[in-house]
C-alpha cells in the first residue's frame, strides 16, 4: 500500500522511532512503527481488513468517513486513524482489494 500523511507531524510520529517514543509510551511507539510497516507491505486494503489483530473498523460521529486500527490490541487506547479519499463504505468493505492508497490522519488516544 502507498501511505500518505495528513501532515508532517503525523508522518514523523509514524516513521521516526525517536519522535514516536517522545509522543507516546514506548510500547505503543514500537507497535505503531510495526503497524506502519505492515500497512506498507500490504498489497491492498483487503490484507489490512483480513488481519484481525488490527481490528479495522469504521468510525462514527465527528469521525464519519474515517476508519481506525488498533495500535497495541483492543485494550490499548491508542489507534491509527485512516482515510480513503474517493471511496465510500461500500467500496471499502465490498471491494477493498482495489484500494492501495491510504492516508493516515493521526495517531490518537481513544476517547480523548
Amino acid at each position: 500500500m502507498n501511505i500518505t500523511y495528513k501532515n508532517k507531524k503525523t508522518e514523523k510520529q509514524c516513521t521516526d522511532i525517536r519522535k514516536a517514543k517522545k509522543d507516546f509510551p514506548e510500547i505503543e511507539a514500537k507497535k505503531l512503527l510495526q503497524k506502519i510497516a505492515f500497512i506498507e507491505s500490504a498489497e491492498s486494503l483487503e490484507d489490512i481488513k483480513n488481519f484481525q489483530p488490527l481490528h479495522f473498523h469504521k468510525l462514527t460521529g465527528s469521525r464519519t468517513g474515517q476508519y481506525s486500527i488498533d495500535i497495541n490490541g483492543r485494550s490499548s487506547p491508542y489507534r491509527l486513524i485512516l482515510e480513503f479519499e474517493g471511496y465510500d463504505n461500500t467500496q471499502i468493505f465490498g471491494n477493498a482489494s482495489s484500494i492501495s492508497i491510504v492516508q493516515i490522519e493521526e495517531v490518537s488516544k481513544h476517547y480523548e
